[in-house]
């Protein structure tokens, strides 16, 4: 009788052997252990590690950390740029099946998966320097399901369509990383007036991919796998409840409480109220 060579499920085979010999991308060991120890290290090991160490100063790798990450973040926008310059932001068919461009998809898929693997920095840096009000859900769950997705989607469904979603968002972190290396100096941080802005631009970076995974699903012949589908459009759309409940929370609440501590204190000095109008004290 033939034998019939069936693929050990150990193997984790992915869509190609090209993927499979990529930095981290042969199994999903490696990628799940530096995710545990991520949370293991910004959850417990690390708070508890500086609970009575002073905070680390960290500045000088803060400068270099953000400007490698502008610079990775171009980069990668660049080829995305370039890509979709070339083969449009909606294709009916299938380039990522086509040999000349299967390579650069998934080239520029892995580089992206592996800035999201460095981007986990962002949060030993919180801990680091005893930041660790900003180690939030919103901010562990993003940096960890990013990894995850993206570690999926290279390995098992790229398409045409997270070329946009790769791109939007590399140009959303130049902006960011722009910004966090500027942070760094205390003394021009009272310039960066457009902090608000950047969370901003990601709520509406997640209404543009929410849209176009859905349209390329329904319009393209190259239509994501249903597990993607479902990923991306859960995940933009919790993103969008936890970045707008940020933004109300952090600006708009915050704006409405300045404005009312302003006339208190505008009272306190001397004014009186009648009814609409204010009457300033000689």
């Amino acid at each position: 009788m033939e034998r019939i060579d069936v693929p050990s499920f150990w193997e984790f085979k992915g869509a190609g052997d090209y993927t499979d010999q990529k930095l981290l991308m042969s199994s999903p060991f490696p990628v799940t252990t530096i995710i545990i120890l991520y949370l293991w290290f910004v959850l417990k090991f690390g708070p508890e590690f500086m609970r009575q160490r002073k905070p680390y100063n960290v500045e000088k790798l803060l400068v270099v950390y953000n400007n490698l990450q502008v610079a990775v973040s171009f980069y990668i926008f660049y080829l995305g740029y370039q890509f979709m310059s070339k083969y449009g932001m909606w294709n009916k068919k299938c380039l990522c099946e086509k040999d000349e461009t299967k390579i650069l998809i998934l080239d520029g898929s892995h580089y992206y998966f592996v800035a999201k693997v460095v981007e986990l920095m962002d949060t030993i840096f919180f801990v680091l320097r005893k930041n660790q009000r900003q180690v939030t859900f919103l901010h562990v769950y993003h940096h960890t399901m990013m990894v995850l997705v993206t570690w999926s989607v290279v390995k098992y469904s790229r398409t045409d369509g997270t070329v946009f979603l790769g791109t939007i968002n590399s140009f959303v972190h130049i902006i960011m990383y722009g910004y966090y290396c500027l942070s760094v100096f205390p003394r021009i941080t009272k310039y960066l007036w457009w902090k608000k802005y950047i969370t901003a631009m990601q709520l509406v970076q997640f209404v543009m991919m929410f849209l176009h995974i859905i349209i390329n699903h329904v319009s393209s012949e190259c239509q994501p796998a249903h597990g993607l589908l479902f990923v991306v459009c859960f995940n933009t759309v919790l993103f969008l409840y936890l970045f707008g409940d940020f933004y109300i929370k952090s600006y708009l609440k915050n704006n409405a409480k300045q404005i009312i501590n302003a006339g208190k204190s505008m009272n306190d000095k001397g004014a009186i109220n009648y009814g609409k109008m204010t009457v300033k004290m000689q």
